[in-house]
């Protein structure tokens, strides 16, 4: 009632607080999320890439609905405590007067709080303290199917706002996800992609170079029969002949099954030698290696210490999750002014760190998809102004590729299909369902019997109080008091299958071990109703799991005799479902006492056998969007200002003077035979001038600044509140057309870009007023010529 009495009407008119966020995109967002509430819809997908500022547009978003009345409570909500923290940090610089809650730290809520920060598990184990309508606005960082998936009943309860976040691109995002938000196509409700970011003038983000650098075992792998007879030697010397000569080990395990110290050190010395420097040049940036697993990492470390003693672990160090205090050594590698230069990550550093002083990626691993390949690389996205000293800002930074990753997600890889993360309790339930049907086509009476008894148990343990569950309580009351399941017909075999084993993520997990051990033998037993060879792997897999059991707890030597029999050829000669039901049952409760697998049960083989076959390359990656137009501008710009001190002709073009057709050749031969491949004339016949006219390019060139461009243009917005969604997109395409050409014809204003706003161009967003304000503003990059313009 408050809201419907006090909130401001046109949300999308208020401009939101530009401390918090004052780019133009993030105006536009936040705008546009502001019009698509207002126009009574529920829910919102906004796409952005990492570093351009997501949580910057949450706090300025919330900041919004919180000052216009739309919202008195707001949740945000994120996937690891890390970022839980970062988010808590966030809001207390931007919204110190609002007072925080974070949830998680106890099992109790404040609920005089604004502001709730919590991780999806945290608020899953606790939201049921809250009425339905605590939250008026929820904000979900990384949202996608698994997530609602697995925590849904978070967005089924409260009856709020949703705002989902998310840096991964449109074209990797499943269906199910739009579906979720609401978004009628595969559009999000606001995109500002990686490709934006980079090619925006002057830049977000910045680009990278890609150097791929492999050898011969990372190509084609280490096997005995193709080594040299030097390298069979040394192979044997380090390995033993016998597992020597059985060595066959793919390129994409080198690292993982075995340790080439030959191929590591290459790598180093590569990252070392040529990777981006400090401002010094003495030594190597911040730089992130990405190793294979646990002991890989640490196997770098060492051979790190070898090569570069001067340096050994003040430079180098391992970062992963069994480093006792591993926080605080992200603290460390985080600070700018330190040694720490190099970190070697296994998931540590892979998504939601923010560290702008990193130059240099390093790929020592394969990666299998997309999404996590595309995360990895934005750790080196962030712009970082006078990272090298005054004026020297970080303008790119390098990958160096060792395990082919560009090549297979250019040739090889398709996108799995999204299975939306199954719990393990769903998993269980299946299999048991699995059982069920096989025992009914084989006319197995015990098996059956025995399956629907546990389809029972699990149906029975279902909370009430979930949101899933109370959304098929009818169906789920029917299964647990007729006689449906001991049917089974058809239609309730789908049921089981496509309802209600969705439901089972609802109940509480009391015994991860035991509800393994349970699928597990859920397994072997339908394997041995119908005859199956995976029967043998079951049993191999169960045999292993009861050799991990700790002799020395009490609790498993008061099962020595169950174990004894399960482990006996008498038990698998013999096997009945009975048998296997009734090991089930005196063994679950003791698969607690497994010891823990810390790693391989053996130690990986090192050895120094020489690798050769070094091929390196600098691939040309392409962000989509950058034309040549725009790329052949920046390189030439850059080129002219650092001429410009030293070259009469340049000198006399900035200030507006004729120069003579010699001056205009010399000018072009010098900077084709100081930069081969650069030639002005490419971009003058692009903006459709003439060769007499070239001097007209050149002082565009130079005389433009992109930073004064978006400064003007951010200026405009800061100053003109009222400007509504559709307004600002059009003023934003306009600020990006003028970076990118240097200046634009009033006719201009009625073409493509701009009909992509409006078919009517500018008279189809702006009224005959604001659009007189709007061409008065853009005084200074108007052109008046006859020149066609490029389309």
């Amino acid at each position: 009632m408050y809201q419907r009495h006090y909130r401001v009407a046109e949300l999308e008119k208020c401009n939101p607080e530009l401390s918090i966020a004052d780019r133009p995109y993030q105006i536009e967002a936040i705008k546009t999320i502001a019009a698509h509430f207002q126009n009574e819809r529920r829910k919102a997908l906004i796409i952005q890439a990492t570093g351009t500022g997501k949580t910057r547009v949450s706090i300025a978003l919330t900041e919004l609905l919180l000052r216009s009345s739309w919202a008195k409570r707001a949740l945000f909500l994120c996937d690891r405590k890390e970022l839980r923290v970062q988010a808590d940090d966030a809001f207390k610089q931007y919204l110190p007067s609002e007072p925080r809650c974070i949830i998680g730290e106890t099992n109790k809520i404040d609920q005089t709080a604004r502001i709730y920060i919590a991780t999806y598990p945290g608020m899953m184990n606790r939201f049921t303290q809250l009425d339905v309508g605590f939250f008026d606005l929820i904000i979900a960082d990384e949202s996608h199917r698994s997530i609602y998936n697995k925590y849904g009943d978070l967005f089924e309860y409260f009856d709020a706002l949703q705002v989902g976040l998310t840096a991964t691109p449109v074209k990797f995002i499943s269906r199910n996800t739009f579906n979720i938000f609401d978004c009628e196509t595969t559009d999000p409700t606001f995109e500002f992609g990686l490709d934006a970011a980079i090619n925006n003038e002057p830049p977000y983000l910045v680009p990278f170079r890609v150097k791929d650098l492999t050898t011969d075992f990372l190509r084609d792998g280490m096997h005995y029969n193709d080594l040299t007879d030097e390298q069979k030697r040394q192979l044997e010397e380090d390995l033993g002949a016998e597992e020597a000569q059985n060595t066959t080990i793919a390129g994409k395990d080198i690292g993982r099954k075995i340790f080439s110290e030959d191929t590591d050190r290459i790598i180093l010395e590569n990252l070392v030698n040529n990777g981006i420097k400090d401002e010094t040049g003495s030594l190597v940036g911040k730089s992130i290696i990405y190793a294979q697993r646990q002991t890989h990492a640490e196997h770098l470390e060492k051979l790190f210490c070898k090569l570069y003693p001067q340096y050994g672990t003040k430079v180098c160090k391992v970062i992963h999750n069994a480093i006792p205090h591993v926080g605080s050594l992200i603290k460390e590698f985080k600070k700018a002014d330190n040694q720490f230069r190099i970190a070697i990550s296994v998931d540590m550093l892979d998504t939601g760190i923010d560290i702008p002083e990193v130059v240099n990626l390093v790929f020592a691993k394969p990666v299998k998809f997309w999404v996590k390949f595309w995360q990895m690389i934005g750790r080196g996205t962030r712009l970082r102004p006078n990272l090298f000293g005054p004026g020297r800002h970080k303008t790119e930074f390098l990958i160096f590729d060792h395990y082919g990753n560009f090549d297979f997600f250019e040739e090889e890889y398709q996108e799995p299909e999204d299975t939306g993360g199954k719990s393990l309790l769903q998993t269980t339930f299946e299999v048991r369902l699995e059982l069920a049907q096989t025992a009914l086509q084989q006319n197995h009476a015990a098996a059956f019997d025995i399956a629907i008894e546990l389809l029972r148990r699990d149906i029975n343990d279902l909370p009430d109080a979930s949101v899933a569950v109370r959304r098929e309580l009818r169906v789920v009351h029917q299964l647990q008091q007729t006689d449906l399941l001991q049917r089974m017909e058809a239609r309730t075999q789908h049921l089981l299958a496509n309802d209600i084993a969705l439901l089972m993520s609802a109940r509480v997990l009391y015994d991860k071990q035991a509800t393994q051990f349970d699928k597990l033998m859920a397994f072997i037993e339908r394997c041995l109703v119908e005859h199956a060879s995976c029967l043998d792997d079951g049993r191999d897999q169960l045999l292993a799991e009861l050799d991990r059991l700790a002799v020395n707890i009490q609790a498993v030597r008061q099962k020595e005799a169950v174990i004894a029999e399960v482990r006996s050829a008498e038990f698998w000669q013999n096997l009945t479902i009975e048998r296997l039901e009734t090991a089930r049952k005196e063994l679950r409760g003791i698969m607690k006492y497994r010891q823990q697998r810390t790693g391989p049960t053996y130690e990986t083989a090192t050895t120094s056998t020489n690798d050769s076959g070094m091929q390196t390359r600098e691939r040309e990656v392409r962000i989509a969007g950058a034309n040549d137009a725009m790329l052949y501008r920046r390189r030439l710009k850059d080129i002219l200002d650092q001429m410009v001190d030293t070259s009469p002709t340049l000198q006399k073009i900035r200030k507006g003077e004729t120069i003579a057709e010699t001056e205009q050749t010399s000018l072009t031969s010098t900077i084709l035979s100081t930069h081969p491949g650069v030639d002005l004339v490419v971009l003058n016949e692009f903006y459709g001038r003439t060769a007499d006219q070239l001097h007209l390019t050149i002082c565009e060139i130079i005389g433009l600044d992109p930073q004064a461009i978006e400064e003007h243009f951010k200026g405009f917005l800061h100053t003109h509140p009222t400007l509504t969604a559709q307004q600002v997109r059009f003023l934003n395409l306009l600020k990006n057309y003028i970076a990118q050409h240097g200046s634009i014809v009033v006719e201009k204003l009625y073409e493509a870009p701009f009909t992509s706003v409006s078919h009517e161009g500018i008279d189809g967003v702006f009224s005959t007023d604001d659009a007189g304000d709007l061409i008065a503003a853009l005084k200074p990059f108007v052109r008046v010529d006859s020149k066609p313009t490029p389309a």
